[in-house]
């Protein structure tokens, strides 16, 4: 699955998190082994309004769940971390070497 396949199918748990009042804007992606075939991938989360004052863990058990009931489990299997952080860019799971902006449907 080449980057521009996952960023698309990561709109589906865009609108997921979005129906489940648990809103996020996915910042970016990025290679988890640069130039490797069959890439497996960061996923860059920024988690909203209800994210604030959040630990990564709790922000984790909402995200989580709502990530394995929107997304097949092939999509799945590319993702190789989530980078996850509040809407006030306090990295809570983050790591910023890792990061590459992209614009996303949501």
């Amino acid at each position: 699955m080449d980057r521009r396949e996952l960023e698309s199918k990561l709109v589906e748990f865009c609108k997921a998190c979005e129906s489940a009042n648990v809103p996020v804007k996915i910042e970016g992606t990025s290679e988890a082994y640069p130039d490797a075939s069959n890439n497996s991938y960061f996923v860059h989360i920024k988690g909203l309004d209800w994210a604030n004052n959040m630990s990564c863990s709790e922000m984790l058990d909402m995200i989580l769940p709502i990530l394995y009931n929107s997304l097949e489990k092939l999509t799945i299997q590319h993702i190789f971390a989530l980078n996850i952080y509040n809407s006030t860019d306090r990295m809570n799971c983050h790591y910023p070497m890792t990061f590459e902006e992209y614009s996303v449907a949501c």
